[in-house]
């Protein structure tokens, strides 16, 4: 896997700068530049065959959208097998893709890792304050026809600006956890925020194809577990053993949530890195392991700081905030001890 930093002063910049880093990484470019409306544009694939379009959709938005191919004559919301759904708004239905909010430049540092199945990157947007995004594909459990996926990291303007605790708050989404709804205003739009992450499986429990999946919050049964949902939903662990305080039934369902609440170690001293599955919720009731996203841990990251490097064995990984470290003086929405670790070294 591959790693590289730098500094850029606007989205397009951002998006230019991904691109490269992308085909250094060996993934192809099928057009760059911009359509009308539009700037910072990137399509591209990997040599697995997963398709995506990224988009600066305006100074301070990126969208990502996963494709199944490839169209010369179309944007980047109407491409062959697109995941997004202009039918109508609705909590199940990939309404914009995976987005990114408050990425308007100019920003402290990037942070991008790549490799051939994957592209992730961190963005500092202000001193301690982080922007995650990413696509590519899972290590797939199984055969299932799919495995792409694309992330991104909202904070809506309807948070209160006030020291929020943004896990326990509904409208924002983090990586692999969206938790939001359409009334969650990015800039001077309504987006559908469900959608802010995204993974692909064909035909599961007789399903159509090809299929995206949401990867929504998994914390509210009398939602989630609805017959709306079997069949459309997926879970991740992007917010750790977080759970939401806004809802009358509170929960975090993900299997693996509890296992993700332990931060450094007693013994040893070590901090557990836990990997994120990602669930989906069949039309049958049950729950599919589907994979896991490569290169990227979820962790509890009590007693480090904010872009510490972490040595296990003979891996390194970089420690980042999911969006920002509360500490004592933290008066600005932030995500408690919550953070994502990328890995800085091959096995």
């Amino acid at each position: 896997m591959a790693h590289a930093s730098g500094t850029v002063n606007t989205l397009v910049d951002l998006v230019a700068a991904f691109r490269a880093f992308g085909e250094s990484c060996g993934w192809t470019t099928d057009r760059s530049g911009s359509d009308v409306g539009y700037g910072g544009l990137w399509f591209c694939h990997n040599a697995g065959g997963d398709y995506f379009s990224v988009a600066a959709i305006d100074a301070a938005t990126l969208g990502i959208c996963g494709n199944t191919g490839y169209d010369a004559s179309a944007d980047h919301s109407h491409q062959p097998g697109t995941c997004v759904d202009n039918s109508g708004r609705s909590y199940t239905k990939c309404r914009c893709g995976a987005m990114s909010s408050d990425l308007g430049g100019p920003y402290v540092q990037y942070d991008f890792f790549g490799a051939g199945a994957y592209l992730h990157a961190v963005v500092e947007v202000s001193a301690g304050v982080y922007r995650h995004f990413g696509l590519g594909h899972l290590d797939q459990s199984d055969d299932t026809v799919g495995g792409a996926y694309a992330y991104g990291t909202i904070v809506a303007n309807n948070v209160p600006s006030s020291g929020t605790d943004l896990t326990k708050y509904p409208f924002r989404s983090l990586p692999f956890d969206s938790c939001g709804d359409g009334s969650a205003y990015i800039g001077n739009s309504t987006y559908q925020t469900w959608g802010a992450s995204i993974v692909r499986a064909d035909g599961v429990d007789g399903g159509p194809a090809p299929h995206w999946w949401p990867i929504m919050a998994a914390y509210d049964d009398s939602n989630f577990f609805s017959p709306d949902y079997r069949g459309n939903g997926a879970i991740g662990l992007g917010n750790g053993p977080y759970r939401y305080t806004s809802y009358t039934v509170m929960s975090n369902r993900h299997p693996d949530s509890i296992v993700a609440n332990f931060g450094r170690s007693d013994i040893g001293n070590q901090t557990l890195l836990m990997p994120s599955p990602i669930y989906l919720f069949g039309a049958s009731s049950g729950f599919y392991l589907m994979g896991t996203v490569p290169d990227w841990r979820v962790l509890n990251m009590s007693g480090l700081s904010p872009r510490q490097v972490l040595t296990l064995g003979t891996d390194q990984w970089l420690v980042i905030p999911a969006i920002q470290l509360y500490a004592a003086g933290v008066t600005t929405p932030h995500t408690q001890a919550l953070a994502y670790a990328y890995r800085l070294t091959d096995d």
